[in-house]
């Protein structure tokens, strides 16, 4: 619990994220972002950070670590990405 209970508000914001460029209509981009931070990037962490800790602690820093990586990710996505319509996206700079 010491590693997932603090970083938990993560996980809302990236799923706050992904769920409001859903609700826009793109549904593919969340999709894939999701699948990259909670399947793809998983994979490579055991595969090559693994092995530097040996302990179960490894696999559970892996959740707050994956989280971040596709909050980063969303955040990235929702600011520049091309979800809102071009007249939309000039009335909220």
């Amino acid at each position: 619990m010491k590693y997932f209970c603090p970083f938990y508000f993560l996980l809302g914001i990236l799923n706050t994220l992904a769920g409001t460029v859903r609700g826009a209509g793109k549904g593919v981009p969340p999709m894939l972002i999701l699948l990259f931070s909670m399947c793809i990037f998983r994979i490579f962490w055991i595969k090559l950070a693994l092995p530097f800790f040996s302990t179960i602690d490894g696999i559970f820093m892996l959740y707050p670590i994956s989280w971040s990586v596709g909050m980063i990710m969303m955040i990235i996505y929702t600011r520049y990405g091309k979800w809102l319509p071009q007249e939309n996206k000039r009335n909220l700079d």
